[in-house]
């Protein structure tokens, strides 16, 4: 399975933990983790712009 680069994950990570919704369920950052990889894959391995990626794993990680 091929996998994001090292700062793409850490991104995520990142935008994960500063979400509203991670507050008080940290206990399912994996869940969220898992979640927000998987839909953003494909934009996260195609896009170099780090403002658009941030923008894009933003929208999917209060949604996931």
């Amino acid at each position: 399975m091929e996998e994001l680069a090292q700062d793409k994950l850490d991104l995520i990570s990142k935008i994960i933990k500063n979400d509203k919704k991670f507050v008080n369920n940290e206990d399912l950052y994996d869940d969220f983790f898992n979640e927000t990889y998987k839909r953003s894959f494909l934009i996260a391995k195609t896009v170099n712009s780090e403002s658009t990626l941030t923008t894009y794993v933003r929208r999917i990680a209060s949604t996931a």
